[in-house]
């Protein structure tokens, strides 16, 4: 076999193999980049009000707690309660599938926060991945990637022959592609 076409295969094949993780690593690596827009893995769902009822919560706080999670009208049940240091009763929500929740209740004010953390659906496991939070076997997997993606690269330059291939027109990108990172690192740093 001619390794031009033996080239053509590798890339094609390998392009083929590692589709699935480069979707994975471009949605969350565009995820991961907006880090100080929003948070990837978690939404949150955040609203505050002021209760209308007058609760003793001194007297007997679980109870209070319940009657007012009652009129704020909040789905999850109470894993538990705190009394924080400035007066106000933290009430810990169970949330499920490692979610969290909470409501602030300042009983001198009579309002409330809550804050409500859900896991993103499939983007939260890409991230898990793209950070390689999982290690153990993930760490091959990815430098396995990183290996293919250096393999595509190469095959990818040798691919084409004549007006188009490296010698003639993919040199100019290349170069462009390794010059433009270049520019930016030593402005920035």
């Amino acid at each position: 076999m001619k390794w031009r076409k033996l080239n053509r295969n590798l890339h094609r094949d390998l392009g083929y193999f590692f589709v699935g993780l480069t979707i994975i690593y471009s949605v969350s690596g565009i995820a991961l980049n907006h880090l100080h827009h929003w948070n990837p893995d978690l939404k949150t769902e955040e609203y505050e009000g002021v209760l209308e009822q007058q609760y003793n919560f001194l007297e007997d706080r679980d109870a209070a707690v319940q009657r007012a999670i009652e009129e704020i009208d909040v789905a999850y049940p109470v894993k538990s309660t705190s009394l924080q240091r400035n007066g106000n009763i933290k009430v810990f929500l169970d949330v499920g599938d490692n979610s969290t929740g909470s409501i602030v209740i300042d009983p001198d004010d009579h309002d409330y926060r809550v804050s409500i953390l859900k896991q993103r659906f499939l983007l939260r496991e890409m991230n898990l991945m793209h950070r390689n939070n999982l290690k153990q076997i993930w760490t091959w997997v990815s430098d396995i990637y990183a290996l293919g993606l250096i393999i595509l690269a190469i095959t990818g330059m040798i691919i084409l022959r004549g007006k188009f291939g490296f010698k003639r027109y993919g040199v100019w990108l290349v170069t462009a592609g390794i010059v433009i990172p270049v520019i930016i690192f030593i402005i920035y740093t």
